[in-house]
């Protein structure tokens, strides 16, 4: 039998809220609303700043490209994010999960 640990803890230790609190799921085909990219990001942290929104974008490696938009971060996504590409749309989901701190 083996284990799964996330910084050396056994995963079947940690009580659920904590592990769901710490742990953020991006897939591969990731849902954004009919929105501004800036709002499909805030949505990982309400009341984020804008600075906290780009950095975010920065990480995930989103900036460039959504900088590169007609309207920046205030580009519409589009309903289910049909406005970008997959990869696009997995980075602005990305940027989403690093602005919640997972």
């Amino acid at each position: 039998t083996g284990s799964v640990r996330v910084d050396g803890h056994d995963v079947r230790r940690v009580i659920g809220d904590t592990l769901r609190a710490n742990i953020g799921l991006v897939a591969q085909d990731s849902a954004l609303f009919d929105d501004t990219i800036q709002n499909n990001i805030a949505l990982g942290r309400l009341g984020a700043t804008n600075a906290e929104i780009e950095a975010a974008a920065k990480a995930a490696n989103a900036h460039e490209f959504i900088s590169a938009m007609p309207e920046g971060y205030q580009s519409p996504a589009g309903e289910m994010g049909r406005n970008l590409s997959g990869g696009q749309r997995q980075r602005v989901a990305l940027a989403r999960a690093i602005l919640r701190g997972a």
